[in-house]
């Protein structure tokens, strides 16, 4: 997926350098259900986000710059949930927004009318 400022795709493993650089960050992590990451586990954890079809890498399009993530992923009773975290120096720039609205977009483009027949991922 593209937008006018990112390109948002799937992780892979080699994303870890990148996602070190956030989730190591205690004033980016602080809200969420996890402590800052060490290398060895940003390792690991761009490893299973490449499998998980709930997490989007968002990377500045014109560089390629993974600087952060959209979180989509069906909940309980048809609902959604929708979250992001990212870098320091990439927040109040409209990113989450730019990123979270071509994620939810694409979704609605993408699954049958109905939404009892939308299915997790």
């Amino acid at each position: 997926m593209e937008t006018e400022r990112l390109s948002i795709r799937r992780f892979s493993p080699e994303d870890w350098q990148d996602l070190h650089e956030y989730l190591s960050q205690e004033n980016v992590v602080k809200f969420e259900p996890y402590g800052v990451f060490t290398q060895e586990e940003c390792r690991q954890e761009a490893a299973r986000r490449a499998g998980d079809p709930s997490f989007w890498a968002v990377c500045l399009k014109d560089c390629g710059k993974l600087i952060g993530n959209v979180y989509l992923a069906k909940g309980e009773f048809d609902t959604w949930e929708l979250g992001f975290v990212f870098g320091e120096r990439y927040q109040g720039k409209g990113y989450a927004t730019e990123a979270a609205r071509a994620l939810v977009s694409d979704v609605f483009q993408s699954k049958p009318a109905k939404p009892s027949q939308w299915s997790n991922g």
